[in-house]
C-alpha cells in the first residue's frame, strides 16, 4: 500500500488515540476541581482548575496541529482513511414517509470532548438521541455527571475577593480562550462568551476541517 495512505492512516487514528490518552489528566482535574469546590477547598479546587487550562494546549494540539493536507492527504481521505463507518445510513420510514438517516462515526463523538462540554456547562452539542446511538453508556453516565456537577456558572455568585475564587475564574477564562482561539476562523458575531468559543469543544473537530469541506461529512468529521 502506498506511503501516503498508510502514513495519513495512521495520523488520523493516532490523533484520537492521542486525544485520550493527553485527556486522561483532565479527567482527573476535572473530577477534583469538582469534589474540592463542593467540601469548600477554594485553594484545592484553584489548583485543579488550573491544571486544566494548562493542559488544554496540549490537548488541543494534538488534533489542531495534524489536521491539514499535509499530514492526512486529501486524496486519499474518503476513499482509504475514512472509511464507510462514517458515511452514515438510514432507511425508508413507511410510517412518517419520511428517509431516516442515521450519523456515521464523528470525531465530535470523543469522550473528551463531551466530557469538557458537561464541566463547562455549554448546551450539549450532539441531540440526545446522537448521544444514545453513538457514545457507550458509561461515558454518557460521567458526561451526565461533569454536567450535573458544573459549577462554573455559579462563580457569580461566589466571593470575589476571595484570591482563590478569582484564580478559578480567570482558568476558566484561560480554558475558553484555547476554545475560541481553536475556532477563531470561524466568523461568530456574538457577545456571549460560550457563544463565541463555538458553543462547544466537540465544534473544534467540525470546524477544523476546510480541507474536507466538499466531502459533507455530516457537518463534522
Amino acid at each position: 500500500m502506498e506511503l501516503q495512505v498508510t502514513s495519513s492512516e495512521e495520523t488520523f487514528f493516532r490523533i484520537f488515540y492521542d486525544l485520550e490518552v493527553f485527556g486522561v489528566p483532565v479527567y482527573y482535574d476535572m473530577a477534583r476541581s469538582i469534589i474540592t469546590f463542593t467540601r469548600g477547598d477554594n485553594a484545592a479546587c484553584a489548583i485543579h482548575v488550573a491544571n486544566i487550562a494548562s493542559q488544554m494546549q496540549l490537548v488541543l494540539g494534538t488534533y489542531m496541529d495534524n489536521l491539514h493536507d499535509k499530514m492526512i492527504a486529501h486524496s486519499v481521505w474518503l476513499s482509504k482513511v475514512q472509511g464507510f463507518q462514517a458515511w452514515g445510513i438510514g432507511h425508508y420510514d413507511k410510517e412518517t414517509d419520511k428517509w431516516e438517516t442515521f450519523d456515521g462515526l464523528s470525531g465530535n463523538q470523543v469522550l473528551l470532548f463531551q466530557a469538557l462540554d458537561a464541566f463547562l456547562g455549554i448546551e450539549q452539542y450532539l441531540a440526545p438521541r446522537d448521544m444514545e446511538r453513538n457514545l457507550p453508556k458509561r461515558q454518557r453516565e460521567v458526561c451526565y455527571a461533569f454536567r450535573k456537577h458544573s459549577f462554573r456558572r455559579s462563580l457569580g455568585q461566589a466571593d470575589m475577593h476571595d484570591k482563590n475564587i478569582v484564580e478559578i475564574v480567570r482558568s476558566f477564562e484561560e480554558i475558553l480562550r484555547r476554545l475560541r482561539v481553536s475556532t477563531s476562523h470561524r466568523n461568530l458575531n456574538s457577545d456571549n462568551t460560550d457563544a463565541r468559543c463555538s458553543c462547544s469543544a466537540q465544534r473544534i473537530v467540525r470546524d477544523r476541517k476546510p480541507i474536507y469541506l466538499s466531502l459533507r461529512l455530516n457537518g463534522c468529521l
